[in-house]
Formats: C-alpha cells, sequence, structure tokens
C-alpha cells in the first residue's frame, strides 16, 4: 500500500510550485509508504509516490513507474503511481502476454501499467482489488485516475488556478491534498454542505463532495481523464459499471446455476475461501484481525497465520466490563492455532489519539472505532506484520444489520416508506447521530443558510438510493437497502479501515470487500441472508451454514454486537475543545454547546461529531 500525489497543467506550461516543495508534500504521506519514495517530472507533469513494500520487494516496484517505446530511443511512454494490490495478477499477466506484452518484474503495478497501456480507460473493468492509480501518457498528455469499484482506497482531486495556469491536483489523503492546494496559493475552506452532512452521518464526504471547498473524492469505480494536450485542461469523468452493471448480470447468471439453497452454501463456502487465499499472496509478514465475531473468525480459519490481533477496552475507566470479544478472539485462535496479541485502549489513549489522528489525517473522524483500529495496527506493525487481514463487507454482503433490516421493512410495512426515494431520507434519519429536525437549532442561523438548509443532504440520499434499486429487479426491497449499505455504509468502513490501517504503515486486506464475493451475494434471494424462525431472525444465514464445521459454536451463534469500545463514556473527557474552537463559535448555538459540555454523556451522538470538528478547524 502507499501514497500517491499528482499535478497536471496544460501544454507548455509548468506547476507553480516547486520539485522540492512537491516533495515535502509527498512525504506528508511517509506512513502510507515508509520504504521508499520517488518524484518523476516531465514537462506539464509531476508525479509522487510513497512506497510500501509488499509485493516485489525490489527496486523491480519502485515508483513512479516508467514504461518506455520499443526501438532506440527507449523514450518514456508513460508513467504510473499506483496504490493497491491486484488479487487477479496472474489472470491479468496471462492475457496481456496472449496479446504480445510480456512484463519484466513481478509487480502488480507493472502489470496495472501494461494493462492501462492496451485498454485505456476500460481497465478498471477487468481488475480484482483495491486500488487508487493514476497514468501519464506522454505522447497523448493525458492521465488517467482511477478507484476500485468497492471503495477500498481513496485518492482526492482538485482543479485550482495557480499563477495564472490551471492545475489539477490529486492525493490519496486530504491532508496531503490540503498542504498541496496550500503550497499553490490556495486557501482550504470549509465546505458547510457537508459539514452539515457529517454532524448527521459521521462521514467526510457526500457524494464527491468533501469538507474543503472544491475538493472531490474519486467515486468508487470512477474514472477520470484529463487531457492536458491544450491550452486548458479538458477533464472527463465516467463510473465504471463493474459494480452495477456487471456485478447485476453476474448475480443473475449465478441466481439460475445454485438452483438451491444447499448449492448456494457450497458455492459461497467456495468463493470465500477463494477470496482469501488471493488477499493472502504477500512477500511480507501477513497477520488476522480477530474481533471475536463471526466475520473476522471465518477469515482466519481460512487464513490461519501464524499471527492474530484483537483491539478494545476491557472496561469503561470505572469498572464495569465492556464485551466479552477478547475471550471470543482467544477461543478463535486457539482453535486455529494462532499466536494471538490484545491491543488494549484505554480511557487516557482514546482522548489522546482521538486528537492527535485528527490533527494528522487533517479531517474528523468516522466512528469511535477508528482509533482502536489504528492502535492494533500500531501494535502489529510492531510484531513485525505489515499486511493484515480483516472482516469488513460480511455484513453489508449477507445481511449482518438485523435492526437496520428490521427498521427497514419495518418502515414499508407501514407505509411510512412508499417509494425508493422515501427509503433513501428513511435510511439518512434513521442513523442519524445529529437528527435532521434538531439541525435548525443545533446551528447558528449563518451556519445553516451556509449548509443550504440540507437540501443537498436530503437529496443526495434520495438520489443515491434510487440509484441502488434501480441496479436490478429485486424479490424484496430489503436487498436494496443490503446494496445501500454496500454502496454508503461499507465504503465508509473501508475508508476508516485505510486511515487508521495506514497511518502505522500496515495495509489492511478485506476478503469479503471483494467483486467476486460481492456477485455472488447479490445473487442469493433475502430469505437465504436473513433467515425468520422460532428463534427470530437468523442473520447472514448462508454464511454461517457454509462455515458451521470451522467456526466455534459460540461465535457461530453469537449476535451482531458493537465495538468494544464505551465512548459515550469516555467521550466527555475531550468535550472542553468545544469551548475553545472558533470554528464551533462560528457554526454552533452557544446554548448547545453548553449543554453538550455539561451532558457530554447523555448527549454523545451530538458531542462526539461536535468535538471532531473541534478538533479538525480549532
Amino acid at each position: 500500500m502507499c501514497g500517491i500525489l499528482g499535478i497536471v497543467t496544460p501544454k507548455g506550461t509548468q506547476a507553480n510550485t516547486s520539485r522540492e516543495t512537491f516533495a515535502r508534500v509527498r512525504d506528508a504521506m511517509e506512513h502510507r509508504g515508509p520504504d521508499s519514495s520517488g518524484v518523476w517530472q516531465h514537462e506539464n507533469v509531476l508525479l509522487g509516490h510513497r512506497r510500501l513494500a509488499v509485493i516485489e520487494l525490489s527496486a523491480a516496484g519502485q515508483q513512479p513507474m516508467l514504461l518506455h517505446d520499443a526501438g532506440d530511443d527507449g523514450a518514456v511512454r508513460s508513467a504510473m503511481v499506483y496504490n493497491g494490490e491486484l488479487y487477479n495478477d496472474a489472470e491479468l499477466r496471462g492475457t496481456l502476454e496472449a496479446s504480445g506484452t510480456c512484463c519484466a518484474s513481478a509487480s502488480d503495478t507493472e502489470t496495472l501499467a501494461r494493462c492501462v497501456q492496451v485498454m485505456g480507460t476500460g481497465v478498471i473493468e477487468t481488475l480484482r482489488g483495491m486500488f487508487a492509480f493514476a497514468n501519464w501518457h506522454v505522447h497523448e498528455r493525458t492521465l488517467v485516475l482511477g478507484r476500485d469499484p468497492m471503495g477500498i482506497k481513496p485518492v482526492y482531486y482538485a482543479t485550482v488556478r495557480s499563477g495564472g495556469v490551471e492545475h489539477f491536483c490529486f492525493a490519496s489523503e486530504l491532508q496531503a491534498m490540503e498542504k498541496l492546494l496550500i503550497a499553490l496559493g490556495q486557501r482550504c475552506e470549509p465546505d458547510m454542505v457537508t459539514v452539515s452532512a457529517y454532524t448527521t452521518t459521521i462521514r467526510a464526504t457526500l457524494g464527491a463532495r468533501t469538507l474543503l471547498q472544491g475538493v472531490r473524492v474519486v467515486l468508487p469505480g470512477e474514472v477520470i481523464e484529463v487531457d492536458a494536450g491544450g491550452d486548458v485542461l479538458r477533464v472527463t469523468h465516467q463510473i465504471s459499471h463493474h459494480v452495477s452493471g456487471r456485478a447485476a448480470r453476474r448475480s443473475e447468471e449465478l441466481a439460475k446455476e445454485l438452483g438451491s439453497y444447499e448449492n448456494a452454501v457450497a458455492r459461497v463456502r467456495e468463493t470465500v475461501i477463494e477470496s482469501v487465499r488471493a488477499h493472502l499472496v504477500s512477500d511480507v509478514p501477513v497477520c488476522t484481525l480477530l474481533s471475536g465475531g463471526l466475520d473476522s473468525a471465518i477469515v482466519a480459519s481460512i487464513a490461519r497465520t501464524e499471527l492474530s490481533f484483537c483491539a478494545g477496552a476491557r472496561d469503561s475507566g470505572d469498572g464495569a466490563q465492556v464485551s466479552p470479544d477478547f475471550a471470543f478472539a482467544v477461543e478463535a485462535a486457539a482453535a486455529y492455532g494462532m499466536r494471538h496479541q490484545e491491543a488494549i485502549v484505554t480511557r487516557e489513549m482514546f482522548a489522546e489519539q482521538w486528537a492527535a489522528m485528527v490533527k494528522h489525517n487533517r479531517q474528523p473522524l468516522s466512528t469511535p472505532n477508528e482509533i482502536a483500529i489504528h492502535h492494533v495496527a500500531k501494535t502489529l506493525r510492531a510484531a513485525g506484520c505489515v499486511v493484515t487481514l480483516s472482516g469488513e463487507g460480511a455484513d453489508e454482503l449477507f445481511g449482518g444489520y438485523d435492526l437496520a433490516l428490521t427498521q427497514a421493512r419495518d418502515a414499508w410495512a407501514s407505509g411510512r416508506v412508499r417509494t425508493v426515494e422515501d427509503a433513501g431520507e428513511f435510511e439518512l434519519d434513521a442513523n442519524a447521530w445529529i437528527a435532521r429536525v434538531m439541525k435548525q437549532q443545533v446551528l447558528t442561523a449563518d451556519a445553516w443558510r451556509a449548509a443550504e438548509q440540507d437540501d443537498a443532504l436530503r437529496g443526495h440520499y434520495r438520489e443515491a438510493f434510487a440509484k441502488v434499486a434501480a441496479e436490478r429487479d429485486d424479490d424484496e426491497p430489503l436487498q436494496a437497502h443490503l446494496r445501500w449499505q454496500r454502496a454508503t455504509n461499507l465504503v465508509g468502513l473501508l475508508q476508516r479501515l485505510d486511515t487508521a490501517t495506514m497511518r502505522a504503515g500496515v495495509e489492511g486486506r478485506t476478503p469479503f470487500a471483494d467483486v467476486r464475493v460481492m456477485e455472488l451475494a447479490e445473487s442469493l434471494p433475502l430469505g437465504w441472508k436473513l433467515r425468520s424462525g422460532d428463534a427470530g431472525l437468523t442473520t447472514k444465514a448462508v454464511l454461517r451454514d457454509a462455515f458451521a464445521s470451522d467456526v466455534p459454536a459460540g461465535i457461530l451463534r453469537r449476535p451482531k454486537a458493537s465495538f468494544p469500545l464505551p465512548f459515550q463514556a469516555w467521550v466527555g473527557d475531550s468535550v472542553s475543545v468545544l469551548g475553545r474552537s472558533e470554528f464551533i463559535r462560528e457554526i454552533v448555538s452557544p446554548a448547545v454547546v453548553q449543554q453538550v459540555m455539561e451532558h457530554p454523556r447523555e448527549l454523545w451522538h451530538v458531542a462526539w461529531p461536535l468535538v471532531n470538528l473541534a478538533m479538525w478547524r480549532g
């Protein structure tokens, strides 16, 4: 895993910053790539890279990676910077060789660069993995910027004018993007529409919008092409149909193939096992995160890595036990012969790391669990592991959120939800931290106006849900809610994993959040994922049955449990920042600030987003 950075300007111009300044901004992402770094500058393009060496540890995997023209002159034909892993590397190389193109190294960066050279922007349809990449075509003077369809690896971009010249900029992290824009003389002001949306959703993006005005995130499956061959930059966007189109078609094919529940159980087992094994390919040590739940236990049962790790809090600080997760994680590790380590989060550590992470990331955290994930990433890195497997994705693909899905079913049954657009608003309100109906009282009048009274937030959720609902004909409305969880909730969880692990120089891999697993999961009838019976609702039924013989019985029967961090009791340790924050004084009602500071435990759902914003902007 790595960090990428770049600037493109029109033909005949150059970036309005020095190579040295550009390299300093690149090195703000040293945690993403502690092993080596590179910069390549040619006419109107600057590319930077920080490398975490995982595959092909030699200099043959160094980036930016240059491909050369055939012939005597050997001129540079293209330059690639890439963050990610390809899990179908061997398949892609076979396709390239069949067309007469061979790779000189074992690096999947070269595989990707040559695939882009042969297939152009359509390459994203062929890739299985997690990735964000930028490829510069020297002769055509075009940049292709792409992101994986599951949304595992982030990349941000903006178009600005500096020194009278148009600049297209991109970076793996928002903090690096902000530093790059400041180096180009730009002011980085908050986008109040997204700030208000964050207080409700605790997501730092709203569609492509970020918390900074003018800065956008490349959407999952999106390809952006920048033509820099003229006097102005021409930027075009296209969304790959790899998830919505190809997956829907493949899911329909699978549904016809499976025929019976027994066949589905066998196919789920086969597909998940294959995905875990594909995610184990590495030239550096790999370990497993064990939460004590079903999903990580399934991954561990297949991977059986030497080491496993669990993070969380043992008590809330007042002696009350928080969760039995540690005991279940130990049980799973023993069952699979893994040496197990625990990363204990204390109350003091929580407050300290919360502030440190927001300061470093230059954006608010999503959930409190991000702190624990970062702590366990530091722990496993210190133990010599560079790659870790994690269980994100199973809940969204196989139906793990029983409460959320039950609420959605009841909303349709009662008539509160009548259309797919209504369902989008239901998802927004049912999962709100600061409810929309409270916003006019929480925000100042100026902030509420700047947030456009959350019209963009409401519109985005209505339109986005309608889009995922239209991907295919469903046997039940709840199937669309599952796809919504995949397209929205899962992307947020994957962003959290990326931010928390990469800050420790660790590559997090998610075998469930894989396009082939997703295609299979979405082919299954809802009743095979959520099974009703005398004992109530069984979540992830087909997944449980597929691995019933591999997972300890206690873990197999465990209901969905929240991450073991008692942040509701701990959030009060950090609320004093609200009284010192000029930004909070500008956007939040003084009465609300006072109430939160006096009653943080009762108002934890308000305190969490507001304290994050205060730490972010000061």
